[in-house]
């Protein structure tokens, strides 16, 4: 056969391949490949052979992690590696390449490992050549998290970091090495993007664009107006990929500027304002308790119309949708991983007499000449403990301890007794310190976790944690812990006090109820009932119950609050504190 009969035969089966892999057939591009070695076997060949094999493997098989991942968790990780090639490297090639959307939102439950999953997908890509440079910013406690996964699964594959350690100069010189290497990785924390956006775009006197921007903790942007928002949607990347489990924090707008941010404004195609008129609020208004039928159509219209929009760049799975997937699947050779049960209970607490009536005393005070938000926050206070209120406020002969919201309704000695370990969590830090003296007074051994630890020590901290028997409780505020942490020797949660963003007090909780935990975890979340708390913890449900339409898990969920509810937020307790529940109440929340 002559040489340009098989120069032909081989070019065109290398054609085929390409054509196979971009239609998603990655089985019938391995045959081709191998049959244009057969005709002239040459590195090219070979190396595109190789890197196709494993990313074949890894999506058919599963990928592992060492000792941090099981033979359960491969379907997992297949699929999101397996929707991550489709949805964000393809683009949806059913479409035609000029309406292809080459972004992504990886929204699955926090704790099912997101971070493992996108590590493994940018292995790949590198391996099959089909991406060389990738940009990941990351909130700066998960930048050690970061390193060490990348380390474990694309060891060849250069890192570089542009952090807040580091002097101005170095972040810029490791920009310019990372740029000039053949592949390479940089992790970024989001606070020193605002002011470096021509720094990220250039290379030398020329343009630079990025293979891959990724966001982790995507939420973080949720809010278009602010300035890191700006400068992240101005960087240059051929496809976006968005990572967090919460892709509503607040209200249904947040979903959209993400969604905006992967897509490049190509998605929804409409603005801010249209989408908040058309769709948020009547969504909202079908939320709301006693909304008439139309309303409750038209919010359960609108809410399927935002996700037939989106759904292909989408993937989200939830914990309770991996047990099932994992009970389906027991009886066959594929396996999900399994998650332990999670109870999850609300202790309504009373007020002391002391507390009931500076709480009263101060609503009084302040209706008149304060703004609603300070209303809020200083009768939420009291409700926790009224000394960590300014004395000016309660006086000398306030600052006492036992005031603190009724505690002694957590069985913590029961609790230890049973050899559990415990995470409380709080958004106040005064609030962890009267905690603090309660547990010395115990003879109970602790740690503590707030804004004011160092990523190092912090990360010593968690490890002491999770392998010290002898500490038993570790104490969080909100803000800080519930992002970025694995702590999974814990069993038992308290929520001290309700935070208004219901994601942020599930964020805290799935420290603990993530992949890696082994057994039944129960949550505790305390509330001050007749009070503002109560509220603040309806507003919660409301809230969840928009996140669980917009996220596809519930069509139609229940109705809980109303406008007029919002004006309750500040009706006075009952009058006398003998009044009140005589105990606690438990009421089991799903």
């Amino acid at each position: 056969m002559g040489t340009l009969q098989l120069s032909r035969k081989y070019f065109i089966r290398i054609a085929l391949a390409k054509k196979s892999a971009l239609e998603d057939k990655l089985e019938e591009a391995l045959e081709f490949l191998s049959q244009a070695g057969a005709h002239r076997k040459t590195d090219k060949v070979t190396t595109r052979f190789d890197a196709l094999q494993k990313l074949i493997a890894e999506i058919t098989e599963g990928v592992q992690s060492g000792s941090e991942c099981d033979n359960k968790e491969k379907n997992l990780e297949r699929e999101g590696i397996q929707w991550m090639w489709n949805a964000v490297h393809q683009g949806n090639i059913s479409l035609s390449v000029e309406k292809r959307i080459y972004g992504g939102l990886l929204s699955d439950d926090m704790g099912l490992g997101k971070t493992i999953q996108v590590a493994a997908f940018i292995s790949a890509l590198v391996d099959m050549e089909e991406a060389t440079h990738f940009l990941i910013f990351v909130p700066n406690s998960l930048i050690a998290n970061w390193e060490s996964e990348l380390k474990k699964w694309a060891p060849n594959l250069e890192q570089f970091l542009f952090t807040g350690e580091l002097q101005r100069k170095k972040r810029e010189q490791n920009l310019r090495e990372a740029k000039k290497s053949n592949s390479a990785v940089v992790i970024a924390s989001y606070g020193l993007c605002n002011n470096n956006i021509d720094v990220f775009n250039s290379y030398g006197s020329k343009d630079w664009t990025w293979d891959y921007m990724i966001l982790d903790e995507a939420h973080t942007i949720k809010n278009s107006s602010t300035k890191t928002a700006k400068t992240i949607v101005s960087i240059n990347s051929t496809h976006r990929l968005l990572m967090t489990g919460t892709p509503v924090m607040n209200k249904l707008v947040d979903f959209y500027n993400l969604i905006n941010v992967l897509s490049q404004g190509t998605m929804l195609k409409m603005s801010q304002h249209k989408f908040i008129k058309e769709y948020m609020k009547p969504i909202e208004n079908g939320r709301k308790k006693n909304a008439p039928a139309f309303a409750v159509h038209r919010a359960n219209t609108l809410s399927k119309v935002i996700r037939d929009k989106t759904d292909f760049w989408i993937l989200r799975r939830t914990k309770k949708e991996v047990n099932q997937a994992s009970t389906a699947s027991s009886g066959s050779g594929s396996t999900f991983p399994t998650l332990p049960a999670k109870n999850d209970f609300v202790l309504w607490c009373k007020m002391t007499a002391r507390q009931l009536v500076i709480y009263n005393g101060v609503r009084n005070a302040l209706m008149a000449k304060s703004s609603p938000l300070v209303q809020c926050t200083l009768l939420n206070m009291i409700c926790n403990c009224p000394r960590i209120m300014p004395n000016y406020l309660v006086g000398d002969t306030h600052n006492n301890d036992s005031d603190l919201k009724n505690f002694d309704c957590v069985p913590l000695e029961e609790l230890l007794a049973e050899s559990a370990k415990i995470l409380i969590f709080s958004n106040s830090k005064k609030i962890l310190t009267i905690i603090e003296k309660l547990l010395s007074g115990k003879n109970i051994k602790y740690d503590r976790i707030d804004g004011t630890i160092q990523p190092k020590e912090r990360n010593n901290k968690v490890h002491r944690f999770q392998t010290d028997s002898t500490i038993k409780v570790c104490l969080l505020t909100t803000g800080v812990g519930a992002v970025g942490l694995t702590l999974t020797a814990a069993t038992r949660v308290i929520v001290f006090d309700p935070y208004w963003n219901p994601s942020k007090d599930d964020q805290a909780v799935d420290r603990a109820y993530r992949i890696g935990q082994k057994n039944a975890v129960v949550v505790f979340r305390l509330i001050t009932c007749e009070t503002i708390e109560e509220k603040i913890y309806s507003k919660q449900l409301f809230k969840k119950s928009i996140i669980c339409q917009n996220n596809g898990e519930n069509d139609d969920p229940t109705r809980l609050f109303n406008d007029k509810d919002i004006y309750e937020l500040f009706k006075s307790p009952v009058s006398k504190a003998e009044n009140m529940f005589s105990g606690n109440k438990t009421k089991f929340h799903n």
